[in-house]
């Protein structure tokens, strides 16, 4: 059986900071991970996944402002 060129990932980002958000370019579509930030007994830093979502129309961009908003 024939496989299909698609490609479901073209392009992807491992870590943007939260206040370079604003350079996340327009219209942008695809799936984003939102992590926290926390140290473990042992002192060591950890990232835990608090969300993920998917941003289609609006653009990541859009989406990711909003959680700006919403989390202090």
């Amino acid at each position: 059986m024939l496989q299909s060129p698609l490609r479901l990932i073209k392009r992807c980002r491992e870590y943007v900071e939260e206040r370079r958000v604003l350079r996340v370019p327009r219209d942008l579509r695809g799936i984003y991970v939102l992590y926290r930030k926390s140290t473990r007994s042992s002192g060591k830093v950890h990232y835990d996944v608090v969300y993920v979502g998917m941003a289609a129309k609006g653009g990541m961009r859009a989406r990711l402002k909003l959680h700006r908003r919403r989390d202090p």
